[in-house]
């Protein structure tokens, strides 16, 4: 019993620590999105006013910016496997995938209305296709799944930087062209956004590719690497260093575009795909790592409390991130994207984690659950029996 208590407290630790910082990421990674006034830098960032901006943009592109959400990808791929291991040793194989596509086809619609209510930069739908989509290979051995992981990671790379290098030749510029005026009203933002709601998990499933991330996810899941770390800590060590170092080497060429290296905008643009595709490896790198803290972390202080509290609510956390960030920032609520710099609105964004943090310990000292994952929970498992 000991043992079994033991193993539950370090997997809980390793998977909910990342997914607490994964929504870290994901705050820094879409709050510079409603930032309209300031000239466009390099493909969504935009151009830094003073040194220090500068330098802010050059750590996101660095640790943020097409890692955040490859992170996000692998934990989710992860927790299929979970999922399908625990419901088919109780309900059988067949009806585990049933209750895994249940899932994601409800994950989709969570991410429809967060996108086509609250106005939210959604993921929800793009992996919740994701899983639609793969849960056949959730019966596979891990031989079959890493030769998809490198068929669906070859096919990315031939098409990637060549997608992009065309998307930066087309706009004629290094940057992306700022889609917010200031005179959004919320009817308008909603109907454009409910209209293009179809479009948007097809449009990042093709730009920004999360399948090869999935499946790395269930790669992990299949041999236990975040429920039992003490068992992996070589291999963690090994994936946390390969997979930081392909990620700097990927991300480096981009962060010296119209700063010290004037490009071609096809160069550019093939340059930004490779930062797409070593991506990967950095969400890989930061799975590995926390795996690793997990095996290795004797003692929890209050603030690894706090980022456990969050990630194991991390559906609740992630929808409320997402709504913030459009009250305060979007021309349609107290429209702060107007005023605010690369390094004031980074730093909104600490503020809002750090405020949020508070409320999951808070949360979890009182063992209150997150009320969309019991929610969520309700509609897949005791709805279908009523």
């Amino acid at each position: 019993m000991a043992d079994l208590e033991t193993t539950q407290t370090k997997r809980a630790l390793s998977l909910d620590l990342a997914r607490g910082f994964m929504l870290f990421l994901i705050i820094l990674s879409h709050i510079p999105l409603f930032l309209y006034t300031i000239e466009p830098g390099v493909i969504t960032k935009v151009s830094g006013s003073t040194a220090f901006d500068h330098f802010l943009n050059f750590l996101m592109e660095i640790t943020v910016d097409n890692r955040a959400r490859p992170l996000f990808a692998i934990l989710f791929g992860y927790g299929l496997v979970m999922i399908y291991r625990k419901q088919s040793e109780r309900k059988g194989t067949a009806e585990a995938k049933r209750l895994i596509k249940r899932r994601c086809w409800y994950l989709i619609l969570f991410g429809a209305i967060l996108a086509g209510v609250a106005g939210g930069q959604d993921i929800l739908m793009t992996y919740g296709i994701a899983g639609l989509l793969l849960v056949s290979c959730l019966k596979k051995d891990n031989k079959k799944i890493k030769k998809y992981v490198l068929i669906s990671t070859v096919i990315c790379i031939i098409y990637i930087p060549l997608f992009w290098g065309g998307v930066l030749t087309e706009n004629q510029s290094y940057g992306l062209p700022v889609k917010l005026t200031g005179q959004e009203t919320y009817a308008g933002t909603i109907l454009e956004r409910l209209v293009s709601i179809p479009i948007i998990p097809l449009f990042t499933h093709i730009t920004f590719p999360v399948i090869p991330s999935v499946l790395i996810g269930m790669w992990l899941g299949n041999i236990n690497i975040l429920i039992k770390p003490q068992h992996h800590l070589k291999l963690l060590k090994q994936l946390s260093v390969i997979g930081v170092t392909i990620s700097l080497a990927g991300a480096i060429p981009l962060v010296l575009i119209n700063d010290v290296w004037f490009p071609s905008l096809f160069t550019a643009g093939i340059v930004y795909g490779i930062h797409i595709l070593t991506g990967f490896a950095g969400g890989l790198s930061y799975a590995a790592l926390f795996g690793w803290l997990g095996a290795r972390m004797k003692q929890r202080g209050g603030l690894v409390k706090a980022i456990a509290a969050m990630g194991k609510r991390s559906l609740t956390f992630f929808v409320l991130h997402e709504v913030l960030i459009v009250i305060l920032l979007s021309p349609i609520a107290f429209n702060l994207g107007a005023s605010l710099t690369v390094t004031t609105s980074l730093l909104i964004g600490t503020v809002m984690w750090m405020v949020t943090l508070s409320i999951a310990y808070w949360m979890e000292r009182r063992q209150i659950a997150g009320p969309l994952e019991n929610y969520l929970r309700y509609l897949i498992y005791n709805k279908q029996r009523s």
